[in-house]
């Protein structure tokens, strides 16, 4: 670390270094090359000068002060170039020059900041490799004092052997010796309880080391339990999904029951209106007879719409069959929904219901059938008559069932006067 400070200083001095010298060099350097250059420029105005003066001598007077007005004008519009040029020259050096003087200033900056960084990063290696080297030290130590406890221990335990073959000496002997005994067995615990703290301090320099080994050991437990994981969840993904798909079916089934009892509802109606209108229309051909070209196609027109009613009936009611055993069938079905291993059992309570409309549909339907049957023994007997009796060609509008049948006897009893 210290070797890598010293490379930052010397390039940094060296940076600087060359930063002084390109700011004093090309100062003096441009302002030599200006010097030189007006040098010049007046020692060819000069030569060009008297030059002109030499020709022009002997010719004209006037000729002569007239081209040394246009070349001191000459002059004076160069200087005025030259003296712009210069200061163009010298904003765009002191221009450079802040910008060099910037950039060493940033460097400078920089420099520091790292010199000091290293330097903070020096002393701390520093204080770690002390640290580093005092836990080596006392790492030493206990190891030397647990080697002495243990060269102690054997040498207490070989005087004790030794201690306890010369018991069989004497009792005052095996007193002394007891006494004795007592004495190393305290030594022994304070050394035990010393060996005790030594090792407590030990482990705690290397708990570093166990826990290291503990989070590896951790890692590879979560590796290993990773992918039993991922299966309990795929798991619980799919039940959730039959969880769904099972209730879904059954408000399906709810919202196919509640719009069948709906149609029946709506077939019901149906039928009591159909039933209305074939009362009206069977007392409006009973009572009173339309007026047509002939009663014959009139009653048989009559009797093609009563069976066509009829039969539309019966195949409303057949269609309704099988929707209504379907239903009572998945009103008595029970479904379980199993979630892992808990289960629940759905009944449909709309059992006694459906049973009731069912009845009331086949009593309404024997109710029709009745009906049919009176109507038909009703009517067949009068078209039978409408068939054989002549046409109703009155101009009045008395045209009914009992002018019908007058007509028809009137042909039998000629002699009979007719009814007022």
């Amino acid at each position: 670390m210290s070797d890598n400070c010293e490379n930052i200083r010397d390039s940094s001095e060296e940076d600087t270094d060359q930063m002084q010298g390109v700011h004093f060099i090309n100062l003096e350097e441009i302002m030599d090359i200006f010097e030189e250059q007006q040098q010049r420029e007046e020692q060819e105005f000069r030569d060009s000068s008297d030059e002109d003066n030499h020709q022009m001598r002997g010719v004209h007077i006037i000729n002569l002060e007239r081209i040394r007005e246009i070349s001191e004008e000459q002059q004076q519009r160069e200087e005025q170039e030259f003296e712009y040029g210069n200061i163009r020259e010298r904003e765009e050096v002191k221009r450079r020059i802040m910008e060099l003087e910037k950039a060493y200033k940033q460097k400078r900056e920089v420099f520091e900041q790292q010199l000091q960084l290293g330097q903070e990063l020096e002393a701390e290696m520093n204080k770690i490799a002390a640290e580093n080297k005092d836990f080596t030290n006392t790492e030493k130590e206990y190891r030397k004092q647990k080697a002495e406890s243990r060269r102690k221990l054997r040498e207490r335990e070989d005087v004790e052997t030794q201690e306890r073959h010369q018991e069989l000496m004497s009792e005052e002997e095996s007193r002394t010796r007891r006494s004795y005994m007592k004495e190393v067995e305290d030594e022994t615990r304070l050394l035990r309880k010393q060996k005790e703290e030594k090792t407590a301090e030990l482990e705690q320099l290397l708990q570093g080391n166990n826990d290291k080994e503990q989070i590896q050991n951790l890692s590879e437990a979560e590796k290993e339990s990773k992918p039993k994981l991922e299966q309990v969840q795929e798991e619980l993904q799919r039940k959730d999904a039959e969880v769904v798909t099972i209730s879904w079916t059954l408000i399906q089934n709810n919202n196919q029951i509640g719009e069948r009892l709906s149609t029946i509802e709506d077939l019901r109606r149906e039928q009591q209106e159909l039933q209305e209108k074939l009362k009206k229309r069977q007392q409006k051909q009973i009572l009173t007879a339309e007026k047509a070209p002939s009663t014959k196609r009139h009653w048989s027109s009559a009797l093609d719409l009563f069976f066509q009613e009829q039969r539309e009936l019966r195949e409303k009611l057949n269609k309704l069959k099988p929707i209504l055993s379907a239903q009572k069938a998945s009103s008595t079905s029970t479904v379980r929904l199993k979630h892992g291993s808990s289960a629940m059992d759905v009944k449909d309570e709309r059992h006694p219901k459906n049973d009731k409309w069912l009845q009331c549909l086949i009593f309404l339907w024997k109710g029709v059938k009745v009906a049919g049957y009176i109507t038909f023994c009703v009517l067949l007997p009068v078209g039978v008559i409408a068939s054989m009796a002549p046409d109703c060609n009155l101009p009045d509008h008395d045209c009914d069932l009992y002018n019908v049948v007058y007509d028809l006897l009137d042909s039998y009893c000629p002699h009979h006067a007719s009814p007022v």
